[in-house]
């Protein structure tokens, strides 16, 4: 481990996607506050800041908060090195998964993190920490402990979801599965409305036909209907293994599943014939 050294409260930097990650929980804050007045900063665990970087907070913001509020001075302060904000933001996610299991606003913050730095391009102190690639769906999902289709699910209501909607996810208020079951959805009443698939004849003649525009209207629904069977598919499987968490079944009984999920899947969609 390195060593750790004093460095001045003042002098200590936090900005964002770092400062942002995490929320600073009230509970956790006064916690820190009551023992850091007994026994004052834990030197066992300094605040970790970016060498080279304005002193920047990496790892450490709810320790450096409780400092403030009791005006120390000083603090300890371990200084690292990395090549890229991507792999600091790996290490102050590494550091937290330690300590506790992440909120799923915080997954999706940190995975918003982690896609804005591939279209940042190089500025000030910065300069080119944000030159490397962004990660797969599936690299980012082992990071989290969560899966590929997720992170996927994750980037979809970030592109398309609405600012309440992200809001409320980044608030812990929804979850995951309700954003994207909300991002999915609010398209269909505006494809149906862009799409004016049974408009007055009175209007008079649009420039698409209406052969185009059911074509082309099944073609989005090709996509949404699936995504959201799958999605209720999800959700069925973590009730089961909630309830259930003793039960594996053998190859043999997940193919018997299969066939008969398969089976009424096709019996309700033939109801689209």
């Amino acid at each position: 481990m390195e060593n750790a050294i004093l460095m001045r409260t003042q002098d200590i930097k936090t900005a964002a996607p770092f400062r942002d990650l995490f929320i600073i929980k009230s509970a956790d804050l006064n916690r820190l506050i009551s023992r850091m007045e007994k026994v004052g900063f834990d030197s066992a665990h300094p605040i970790t800041v970016w060498a080279g970087h304005e002193a920047l907070v990496i790892d450490g913001h709810t320790r450096l908060q409780a400092a403030l509020t009791l005006g120390l001075q000083d603090v300890p302060v371990i200084e690292k090195n990395f090549a890229t904000a991507e792999e600091a933001l790996d290490y102050a996610l590494a550091q937290q998964l330690v300590r506790r299991n992440l909120t799923q606003g915080e997954m999706f913050k940190y995975v918003h993190a982690v896609d804005k730095l591939k279209k940042t391009g190089p500025k000030k102190n910065l300069a080119n920490a944000f030159a490397k690639p962004g990660k797969s769906s599936e690299e980012l999902g082992k990071s989290l402990g969560i899966s590929g289709r997720q992170i996927e699910k994750i980037r979809k209501i970030d592109r398309e979801g609405t600012p309440d909607t992200k809001n409320a996810l980044e608030n812990n208020e929804i979850t995951i599965r309700k954003a994207y079951n909300q991002t999915i959805h609010k398209e269909e009443p505006k494809q149906d409305d862009d799409l004016n698939l049974f408009h007055d004849e009175s209007a008079g003649e649009k420039e698409i036909s209406q052969e185009d525009r059911i074509r082309f209207t099944k073609k989005r629904r090709m996509k949404d209907i699936p995504e959201t069977i799958e999605n209720a598919i999800e959700e069925r499987i973590k009730r089961e293994k909630k309830n259930y968490p003793d039960i594996r079944y053998t190859e043999k009984e997940i193919s018997i599943l299969v066939a008969a999920v398969t089976e009424i899947a096709k019996k309700q969609l033939a109801q689209l014939a």
